[in-house]
C-alpha cells in the first residue's frame, strides 16, 4: 500500500485519553481539544488534552510511526477514569471533523444501550467524506461496542501477524506496536489495530486523494496493494 506514502497533507484526530506529544515516542506539535461534562452538558475546551492514561499517547506513537507526516489531533474525551461515554465520543467526533480531520481514530469505545448522538454523528462524518476508525473487539453478540458499531463506521479488529486486511466496514490489523528498546510492551488489541489503520487510511488519502473521501481511497488502496 504505497509504501513510500507518509500522510503528508492528511490530518488525523485521535478520540481517546488525550496525546502527551512531548512523550519520547513522539516529541511532534499537534492540536489538543477535551470534550468534558460540564454542567449537565458535554462541552469543547480548546488546548487541552492532557493524558493521564497513556492510551491515547501509545495509539498516537504507533500512528505516527507508520504515518510520520500526518499532522495529529488529540481529543480526550476521558477524566480521571479510562473509560468514556457515548456523548463525550459523539462530540469529540464531531469536533474532530469540525477541526478538519480527514481520519478519525477512536480506539475505545462504550456499550451502552444510549447511544446518545453517535450514531448521526457518525453519518455526518462519513457523508463528508470522513472516514471513522473504531476499535471493534468483538464482544458476545448483542454487545456491539460503539461507535464501531455504528452505520459508517470501520470497525476495526485485532488480528496477528497482518498489516491491514479486509474490507469496508470491517477491518483487521496487527494489534501490537513494534517493540522498542529498553521499554515493555503494554498495550496491545484493538486500540492499535485501529492506529494502524488510521495510519494507513492518511497513507492512502495522500496517495488517491483526498477527493475521493477516506474510505474510498483506503477501499482503493486495499485493492491495488
Amino acid at each position: 500500500m504505497a509504501p513510500s506514502a507518509t500522510g503528508r497533507g492528511v490530518r488525523v484526530a485521535l478520540v481517546d485519553t488525550g496525546v502527551n506529544f512531548a512523550h519520547p515516542h513522539l516529541r511532534v506539535p499537534g492540536e489538543a481539544m477535551a470534550a468534558v461534562w460540564e454542567d449537565g452538558r458535554v462541552v469543547i475546551v480548546a488546548g487541552e488534552a492532557a493524558d493521564q492514561h497513556g492510551h491515547g499517547t501509545c495509539c498516537a506513537a504507533l500512528l505516527h510511526g507508520l504515518a510520520p507526516d500526518a499532522a495529529l489531533i488529540a481529543v480526550r474525551v476521558t477524566g480521571h477514569r479510562p473509560t468514556s461515554d457515548a456523548d463525550r465520543i459523539a462530540a469529540g467526533i464531531e469536533a474532530a471533523a469540525a477541526a478538519g480531520a480527514h481520519v478519525v481514530a477512536v480506539p475505545l469505545g462504550t456499550r451502552t444501550a444510549l447511544r446518545g448522538g453517535l450514531d448521526a454523528v457518525v453519518a455526518a462524518a462519513v457523508a463528508a467524506g470522513v472516514a471513522v476508525v473504531a476499535a471493534d473487539p468483538e464482544g458476545p453478540e448483542g454487545a456491539a461496542v460503539l461507535p464501531a458499531g455504528c452505520p459508517g463506521a470501520l470497525a476495526t479488529r485485532h488480528r496477528d501477524g497482518v498489516d491491514v486486511v479486509g474490507a469496508p466496514p470491517i477491518l483487521y490489523a496487527e494489534g501490537r506496536a513494534r517493540p522498542a528498546a529498553g521499554h515493555a510492551q503494554n498495550f496491545w488489541g484493538p486500540s492499535l489495530a485501529v492506529a494502524r489503520v488510521a495510519a494507513a487510511v492518511a497513507r492512502a488519502v495522500e496517495v488517491h486523494g483526498s477527493g475521493l473521501g477516506a474510505v474510498e481511497a483506503l477501499s482503493k488502496a486495499l485493492v491495488v496493494r
